[in-house]
């Protein structure tokens, strides 16, 4: 058996059962898991007093908007496997 090929952002391939919609739904939350947690973590008098604390939610939070950006590219792959696939 052949080994599987680790997924990049250079060879990401959206799998087909998914539409567009699933990419764009993803995406928004996404953007609102990373809302939510600065709003209950990086909104507060702990976050503000302690910068291990600090430190922490805003790696999780950078995490999170990495995770939005990523979802963006996988949508426009996606939108274009659909564009393409509707002009055949």
């Amino acid at each position: 058996m052949g080994k599987k090929k680790k997924e990049t952002l250079k060879n990401i391939k959206p799998k087909k059962k998914l539409n567009s919609g699933f990419y764009l739904e993803y995406i928004e939350r996404a953007h609102l898991s990373g809302i939510v947690l600065e709003n209950i973590l990086a909104e507060h008098s702990v976050y503000e007093l302690h910068p291990v604390i600090k430190a922490k939610v805003d790696q999780i939070l950078d995490q999170c908007a990495d995770i939005y950006q990523l979802a963006g590219i996988l949508l426009d792959k996606k939108c274009e496997e659909e564009e393409n696939a509707d002009t055949k």
